[in-house]
């Protein structure tokens, strides 16, 4: 098959030709049809992130939107290295198949469902342990934080558009965090219906 080979750490990565994955129990062989290309997944190509894997070559990707052998477009992951889904098949478990919805669009999906979820498990992780807690988001102009915004609950939005909401001063003279990077609440929210999402 074809993939987004890597042959080594921090290398270009080169459409070429890998060995097929292969079928296993309790896993499922897919077509890719939309490849999310994440941070991490730079990080992972680059040998620089603590997952990294010490086998060369690989193939890029870590979750994607895939076609079943029935059909039906999946949201997926977890390709075992050397391999990722950033080739023409993968081998993905198959209780990670998700079935996405009639009419959605699987490069959106690819692309946002990473960075979605990098938001939403830390505020349901946060949810089930305090009623009362104060949330503070940085880099909220990436993927991940433009996302969080959204699921605080209704008060924290408004109090946003409100005034409610201001902005701390930098004391870190660090680049990349100005005046406005860093935003808190007056009060803090009630997460707990954050607990049932």
């Amino acid at each position: 098959m074809k993939a987004a080979v890597v042959s080594q750490p921090g290398a270009v990565p080169d459409c070429t030709d890998f060995a097929d994955p292969q079928a296993e129990e309790g896993r499922l062989l897919v077509r890719p049809v939309a490849v999310g290309v994440h941070p991490i997944v730079r990080a992972l190509a680059a040998g620089a992130h603590y997952g990294s894997a010490d086998g060369w070559p690989m193939i890029l990707g870590l979750d994607c939107v895939a076609e079943t052998r029935e059909g039906t477009l999946v949201y997926t992951g977890g390709t075992r290295a050397p391999y990722g889904t950033m080739a023409e098949l993968a081998s993905v478990p198959a209780a990670r198949a998700t079935a996405l919805p009639a009419g959605a669009d699987p490069a959106v999906i690819a692309g946002a469902l990473n960075p979605g979820l990098s938001t939403w498990v830390p505020l349901q992780h946060l949810a089930g342990r305090a009623q009362d807690a104060l949330v503070l988001i940085t880099g909220a102009t990436g993927g991940a934080g433009r996302r969080a915004r959204p699921w605080l609950p209704g008060d924290a939005r408004l109090g946003h558009r409100r005034g409610r909401v201001r902005t701390l001063p930098d004391r870190s003279g660090g680049p990349g965090l100005g005046s406005g990077s860093l935003r808190r609440t007056e009060r803090r929210h009630d997460l707990s219906p954050l607990a049932g999402a």
